[in-house]
């Protein structure tokens, strides 16, 4: 499959748990539009596709995180005005936005550490059955 169709899958997936978590917190989420769903699906595959950054080798960790941080945000500032308007407070905007980020990038994390373990799981046990 093609890389920047994993990355943006992946982005989806990620997107549509993180809002489902963020309407278990706050029910008023759940009455959407059909406008602002399909929004939420191409910013987070969007977002995907930015997560592509981590596989450069030109930028130092820090610098990807830094653009893929600011990228974010701008898909999520813009998603935040098409679908509720210039109107939003901005400071709960921006602790909700830190929050969440923090949380996806622990998930994501936990997920490459359980991958990582597993594959090393299996070498391990390759190697011993050759032996």
């Amino acid at each position: 499959m093609n890389k920047g169709l994993r990355y943006a899958m992946r982005g989806t997936g990620y997107g549509a748990v993180a809002y489902l978590v963020m309407m278990a917190i706050k029910p008023s989420y759940a009455a959407t539009s059909l406008s602002a769903i399909v929004s939420l699906l191409v910013m987070s595959a969007a977002i995907g596709l930015i997560s592509m950054i981590f596989d450069s080798e030109r930028l130092n960790f820090l610098a990807a995180l830094s653009l893929h941080f600011v990228g974010t945000l701008l898909l999520v500032v813009g998603r935040q005005v098409y679908v509720d308007g210039e109107q939003f407070p901005i400071v709960g905007f921006l602790v909700a936005y830190i929050l969440i980020y923090v949380v996806v990038w622990a998930v994501v994390a936990l997920n490459q550490h359980l991958r990582v373990t597993e594959i090393n799981r299996a070498i391990v046990k390759r190697n011993k059955n050759k032996a």
